[in-house]
């Protein structure tokens, strides 16, 4: 009787061991290097599977690097290689085996095309640059129309998400800068002569 139970026990555990799982796909994998042979970091790789006409896409990594995994065997399989400041590298009729990885190696050439010149422009405001953190304006047609009840400031950094009471995003609320009409309003109890946060 412990015979068969000894006997079943370990052919559940070892058994396992000896099968080997059904693989059902293939997979491409490789480097991308520049002439001068350094990795190329950054490149994009497309293989498509031209029966069936699916993408798979991957970019090189360090050392340029880069897998495909999970393919369909067969093919044929058109891939292609982009960089920019790089010649685009096109390899046709990649066939892979079933379970194998197919293994390459791309070299790309420095492009002779120069890009087109591109202008960005835009306008900021110049209360922007000298933000450093969380703000929130509330002007006189807020403070008109708000309802207050204990006619505190309390009121009014309720709008501010971040706030709780006069604490700002789990900061002390002495440390925080409070403006009434542009002048400095950090010393409301006049415990200090220092205008500033934390005075």
């Amino acid at each position: 009787m412990h015979v068969k139970k000894i006997l079943s026990f370990l052919a559940l555990v070892v058994l396992p061991f000896l099968l080997k799982a059904q693989v059902t796909t293939s997979s491409i994998s490789g480097t991308v290097k520049q002439l001068s042979g350094d990795a190329l970091i950054g490149a994009t790789i497309t293989a498509i599977h031209q029966p069936s006409g699916s993408r798979y896409m991957t970019v090189s990594k360090k050392g340029g690097v880069f897998t495909l995994p999970g393919l369909r065997p067969g093919g044929p399989y058109s891939l292609s290689v982009e960089h920019i400041g790089f010649s685009k590298q096109d390899i046709e009729a990649v066939n892979l085996l079933l379970g194998d990885v197919y293994t390459i190696t791309v070299t790309m050439e420095i492009s002779s095309a120069t890009l087109s010149t591109v202008t960005v422009s835009g306008t900021r405001r110049n209360a922007a640059s000298l933000r450093t953190g969380v703000s929130t304006n509330i002007g006189q047609r807020q403070i008109v129309t708000l309802p207050t009840i204990s006619r505190s400031i309390t009121d009014f950094t309720r709008l501010t998400p971040q706030a709780n009471g006069n604490s700002i995003a789990g900061r002390d609320g002495r440390y925080n800068n409070v403006t009434v009409d542009g002048a400095n309003l950090n010393n409301n109890f006049g415990l200090s002569t220092e205008p500033l946060p934390g005075g």
